[in-house]
């Protein structure tokens, strides 16, 4: 089995991935090791969202915030 990484822009999740995401966020032993440490809560996430996705058009734009996707492919 191989690792399979994938990156999806946050302004494009899905309510069931951004709600997914919450699962994560609102983890403190997870959030100590990303950014300020913490939590976020579902509407929070939603804002970041919303606010990302509005930015995906912007030619400005330095940077760009993705989800990382993790999953096992079987190879033979």
């Amino acid at each position: 089995m191989e690792d399979i990484i994938k990156l999806k822009p946050i302004g494009k999740l899905t309510e069931l991935e951004i709600i997914e995401l919450s699962e994560i966020t609102k983890k403190k032993d997870i959030m100590k090791h990303i950014g300020s440490g913490e939590t976020w809560s579902l509407d929070k996430i939603r804002s970041f969202v919303k606010d990302e996705s509005k930015d995906l058009n912007k030619k400005y734009k330095k940077y760009w915030s993705f989800c990382i996707y993790l999953s096992r492919k079987i190879t033979i």
